[in-house]
């Protein structure tokens, strides 16, 4: 095997959601490996243990690179005893700069909330890392009708 799968469970956030993208990859992992790593750790033990992981996407107006940039966080619950569980966050990548400006203009700027869901989890022996999602958006807002309102 050159590779390990893991992450299959597609946990979507709560709400009424469609697909919005393709599955897509998440952009600049290198760039955030320490974060990415920890991440995937705590999914590995969310997984084993039947609890929530996920992904949230989040705008970031405030990017110096992209105004358009959208942050894909990772979440994972985590449960200690005596305690009500926790959902730790880690920032894991972004959206892909093309697939986010096009997001931005067809849903951020109308008011509209994001959602993301996990796709796949693929790390090679080579150490290389493919994370991938689906955007979630409010129905109405599904692929195919974005893509037909462009025409």
């Amino acid at each position: 095997m050159t590779y390990q799968k893991f992450g299959l469970d597609r946990h979507r956030p709560p709400g009424v959601w469609v697909e919005t993208t393709l599955a897509e990859s998440v952009a600049g992992i290198p760039h955030r490996l320490r974060y990415v790593k920890s991440w995937l750790k705590a999914v590995k033990r969310a997984e084993r243990q039947g609890l929530y992981y996920g992904l949230e996407l989040i705008s970031e107006p405030s990017n110096a690179h992209d105004e358009n940039a959208i942050q894909v966080v990772g979440l994972v619950e985590r449960k200690w005893p005596f305690m009500a569980p926790v959902i730790g966050s880690y920032h894991i990548g972004y959206v892909p700069a093309f697939t986010a400006a096009d997001l931005q203009a067809d849903i951020v700027s109308k008011g509209l909330r994001l959602g993301g869901e996990l796709y796949s989890i693929y790390v090679e022996v080579t150490g290389h890392i493919d994370v991938k999602f689906v955007a979630l958006a409010p129905p109405g807002h599904d692929y195919t009708e974005r893509v037909a309102k462009r025409g």
